[in-house]
């Protein structure tokens, strides 16, 4: 997962943009390799402007943290699915409901201009922090954990 999101799907954005317009087109961070974005990340905006003209500071921060959010999000819901086995049927499929229409309802809220209100770091890791976190804390506080200490 970390190889794919640091250097396979740069390559074939910009693969698939110059498809579309048969020229080579402008980048952004979405089309820069890890060790790149890794580069810019305390760079000047010229520095920024040159390698990527179709971004800022932000969304080069941005970009490079939630490539290794998104390659640790499979370990956060693992612990996800771990918790959610021990409930019962219908518990779990609440439960599933109700995490997909949190994080739509996240994803239709939330403008990505206000987003640049809060830190890329905080931006890129809050999704799979928060699952994780859930995941932990409500194990943690389980009825079946809280018999077995007892």
């Amino acid at each position: 997962m970390f190889a794919v999101n640091g250097w396979v799907v740069p390559e074939s954005n910009q693969a698939f943009r110059f498809t579309v317009v048969q020229w080579t087109p402008l980048r952004g961070a979405a089309e820069l390799s890890l060790v790149e974005l890794h580069s810019l990340m305390g760079a000047s905006n010229s520095a920024i402007r040159a390698l990527a003209p179709l971004s800022d500071r932000w969304d080069v921060a941005m970009n490079y943290h939630a490539r290794f959010a998104m390659s640790c999000s499979p370990i956060a819901f693992a612990l996800f699915g771990v918790w959610a086995a021990t409930l019962s049927r219908l518990n779990r499929r609440l439960l599933v409901v109700a995490t997909g229409c949190a994080y739509v309802s996240l994803f239709l809220a939330v403008d990505p201009q206000q987003a640049k209100a809060f830190s890329p770091f905080v931006v890129a890791w809050f999704p799979t922090l928060s699952i994780a976190a859930l995941a932990l804390l409500f194990r943690w506080c389980s009825p079946e954990r809280r018999s077995l200490t007892s």
